[in-house]
């Protein structure tokens, strides 16, 4: 998707009131509907909720259209569930000074083929207001598939987030990749890219760090620097996954397949571990890869991620992995992270998938003893 903002033009100065005081009875609708939310011990859904509300809002605010308040509504719901997925506790109803709302076409409708005007519903009945486009959103609207806007005021100008859809239907090629994510290792794929990530890990102990010894600190400039940093570790990580994301989509393979890591974070292996594992942005990663894969008409397979690194790619019984490498049963050496991307995308697509082994065609080395293993006695030296 693609989001531009483009500037309102009204005709006269009570069309643009009037769609401002539509908005700040929203507003308030919102206020008022919080409040009741937040005396509900649970709200399945809106229709608990609009039962409850509906009625009493249009009573207390009898100029605002009623697709406002189904709006105000709808705005709610989406808060509480945000702060009860994010486990965020709150003392007191959640609040709201914006002036905003979604747009559906039971509130707005473009007046012709051109998108130059809109026609829009306020409390004092439909206005109609110009847009200030520009080349490049004219070409966007000659280009690509419109969804419904959402409307914003600010420093008392009225904006229209007008929304493109510059997906590309998905053709398949036949062929997927894997991708196995991990620490030491940020991202290596069933095609031999490896990405390993070192500024990346650095530059976060770094920032990290800096964060810790500030937070003994009570002063106004050590609130300041805090936030920046927090700012910048943000950005910062934002930036790389973006330029890693970029790396991955350089593949012919119009699939790729990577592990559903959701629940990698919830479980407790070690503090130090856990300090490690959190610094690791892998949801960022695959809503990137998601939503960029699907402008260059490729798709994203999530896939269960048990055991892909414990597997033999090739079909043989379990070997043992230790670090960066795999100890076959047939005395043979594979990348540990390279396998885990070979299974990830055998457990999609076997026959279609793109894959390569490190250190293929070596020579057979001494495997290490591990007690209680098929491998624990060492192999001598063969073939070189």
């Amino acid at each position: 998707m693609k989001t531009y903002n483009i500037q309102l033009i009204l005709d006269n100065d009570e069309d643009k009131q009037s769609l401002i005081k539509s908005l700040s009875l929203k507003r308030d609708a919102f206020n008022i509907i919080s409040k009741i939310r937040f005396g509900m011990k649970s709200c399945n859904g809106l229709m608990p909720l609009h039962q409850r509300c509906y009625k009493m809002v249009r009573e207390q605010l009898p100029m605002l259209p009623s697709q406002f308040v189904i709006k105000a509504e709808q705005d709610v719901v989406a808060k509480y569930k945000s702060i009860r997925s994010n486990c965020h506790k709150i003392a007191e109803p959640v609040e709201t000074d914006r002036l905003n709302i979604q747009l559906d076409k039971r509130i707005y409708t473009w007046v012709d083929d051109s998108h130059d005007a809109i026609k829009l519903t306020t409390c004092n009945g439909r206005i109609i207001a110009k847009l200030s486009k520009y080349n490049k959103v004219n070409e966007l609207f000659n280009k690509y598939q419109l969804k419904d806007p959402s409307l914003f005021i600010r420093d008392d100008r009225i904006f229209l987030s007008v929304v493109f859809d510059d997906t590309i239907p998905f053709k398949d090629n036949n062929k997927c990749i894997g991708v196995d994510l991990g620490l030491k290792r940020l991202a290596s794929t069933s095609e031999g890219i490896i990405t390993k990530g070192n500024e990346f890990n650095r530059t976060k102990r770094k920032i990290r760090w800096n964060k810790r010894k500030l937070q003994s600190h009570k002063s106004h400039s050590a609130r300041v620097k805090r936030t920046n940093l927090r700012r910048r570790e943000y950005y910062f990580s934002k930036n790389y996954i973006h330029n890693v994301v970029n790396h991955l989509l350089t593949t012919k393979a119009n699939t790729i397949v990577i592990e559903d890591l959701s629940k990698i974070k919830s479980k407790s292996k070690g503090r130090r571990f856990n300090n490690r594992n959190s610094q690791m942005p892998y949801f960022l990663l695959r809503n990137i890869l998601t939503y960029k894969a699907a402008s260059l008409g490729k798709q994203v397979v999530i896939v269960n991620p048990h055991w892909t690194s414990q597997l033999d790619h090739r079909g043989l019984d379990n070997g043992i992995r230790k670090g960066c490498r795999y100890y076959a049963l047939d005395k043979v050496v594979l990348d540990a992270d390279l396998n885990a991307a070979n299974n990830i995308t055998f457990r999609y697509d076997k026959e279609h998938s793109i894959s390569c082994s490190a250190l293929d065609g070596q020579v057979v080395i001494n495997q290490p003893i591990v007690r209680g293993s098929s491998l624990a006695n060492p192999l001598s030296l063969e073939g070189g």
